[in-house]
């Protein structure tokens, strides 16, 4: 058998590393060709600055028991993905998490690209309240969409990307087939002059202004409503207000972020345009919250834009620094947010980003203190900026294979030098100090290479 040595593993490494970089480049990096939707020439960039940030998110959930548990019992909740602009760093349970895991690990969610952490929590007692607490850091290569054109034709079905048709779905919580939702749709669109831009700008603004008064009497009643849900005979659990967050309920009554997003969809979608809800952890909210939740669509020729549904800040374009996205729903997500069957939980139009998978064991919305923050602003060369994201995908690729897991010897010893890495890449950046990130991630990409 040839041995290899550990320089000559360290140099295939590095190869095969700069063979990605390389490709990436070819397609998006120093050098390129780019489309300025302006006119039919080509506009040729040079290496230019670029924004990199770095955002820090932080979960916290309360789980609270009905009764005495005898065995363990799986709890997930959706963590950041490689998705567009963003790339995960790490992830670190914190000290202060009070449930006794037994294990934990990163699995694939049902559809692509999202992502869980699922924990395996020891059993509780009867009203014993635990807490799990986590952290996570993401780099995000901004985009201020300078380059998005002011004017944009609304395309025709036959103009739009075959994988971009999915998202053009009525479903249960994105009712864009509604003949009411479908009357607002075109009326938002007159006097636009058939232009997607403009468009955009109108459906974020209506989206954002259609609050319900009642909203939080709504809230507290569903609350109320489902916290007692196995307590209360089914037929009047049934007949309590829920916090119906749908497009069509949102549109006659007003809602939370969940329901904007999902009216803010449908209105997209019911003028042929390809949109989608987002699960998010907005980095310029000032207070603790669940989740929030935004749209964001498909612009021909340019791609995906994001898009605040409830907020004054950026509605169109939002900038993805101001976002960490934690989960894409998909057209089968929203119907099953829109079965009003069993109640609030997970469903009346609240698209899931968190599990449990048994009745006796629940989630308490009282104890969430969710926030996130942009950590670090600083701007590089287009050319270390595409190599530091593409580090980064790299590395969180083979992380999220091992997070958790419990390997021996040299392997587990890896998988510690490789996390110490990307702590330190982490410090790196927070002292604008880009070329030692790149190197610390180069060497967390080359110590997970290593392992057998």
């Amino acid at each position: 058998m040839i041995k290899i040595t550990k320089n000559q593993m360290i140099l295939s490494a590095i190869i095969l590393l700069l063979g990605s970089l390389l490709i990436s480049s070819i397609s998006s990096g120093t050098v390129k060709v780019k489309e300025t939707h302006y006119n039919n020439y080509p506009d040729y960039l040079v290496d230019v600055e670029q924004e990199l940030d770095l955002l820090q998110g932080e979960i916290l959930f309360q789980l609270h028991a009905y009764y005495n548990t005898t065995i363990p019992f799986n709890v997930s909740h959706a963590i950041p993905m490689i998705y567009g602009d963003q790339a995960p760093v790490l992830i670190h349970i914190m000290d202060d998490t009070t449930a006794n895991i037994l294990n934990y690990q990163i699995i694939n969610d049902t559809n692509y690209p999202n992502k869980k952490i699922n924990f395996t929590i020891a059993p509780m007692q009867k009203d014993q309240n635990v807490t799990v607490h986590f952290e996570f850091w993401v780099l995000v290569k901004n985009n201020d969409y300078h380059d998005l054109p002011n004017y944009m034709k609304i395309p025709e079905y036959n103009e739009l990307p075959e994988n971009t048709t999915t998202w053009l779905k009525s479903t249960s919580a994105v009712q864009s087939d509604n003949m009411l939702i479908q009357n607002k749709a075109h009326e938002l669109k007159r006097f636009t002059a058939n232009n997607l831009i403009k468009l955009a700008d109108k459906i974020a603004f209506f989206s954002s202004k259609h609050r319900s008064l009642v909203e939080p009497i709504f809230y507290n009643l569903a609350m109320w409503a489902w916290k007692y849900e196995n307590k209360i005979p089914q037929k009047i659990f049934n007949l309590m207000p829920k916090n119906y967050q749908d497009a069509l309920s949102t549109y006659l009554f007003g809602g939370v972020c969940t329901g904007r997003a999902n009216l803010g969809t449908a209105l997209f979608r019911a003028n042929g345009i390809p949109a989608k809800d987002l699960a998010v952890m907005p980095t310029w909210l000032d207070f603790k919250y669940d989740m929030h939740f935004i749209s964001q669509y498909y612009c021909p020729g340019y791609g995906w834009v994001f898009v605040e549904t409830s907020y004054g800040i950026q509605k169109t374009p939002c900038e993805p620094k101001y976002n960490i996205v934690m989960r894409v729903n998909y057209p089968d997500d929203e119907n099953k947010a829109g079965n009003y069957s069993t109640g609030i939980s997970g469903n009346g139009g609240v698209e899931q980003f968190r599990w449990i998978d048994k009745t006796f064991v629940y989630f308490s919305h009282l104890s969430s203190v969710n926030s996130a923050q942009i950590e670090k602003e600083l701007t590089t060369s287009q050319n270390l900026a595409d190599t530091a994201f593409q580090l980064t995908q790299n590395v969180y690729e083979m992380y999220t294979k091992y997070f958790g897991v419990n390997l021996i010897g040299e392997n587990q010893q890896h998988v510690v030098n490789a996390t110490l890495a990307q702590k330190n890449a982490i410090t790196c950046f927070n002292q604008s100090d880009i070329q030692g990130y790149i190197d610390d991630m180069t060497i967390a990409y080359i110590e997970y290479m290593e392992i057998a």
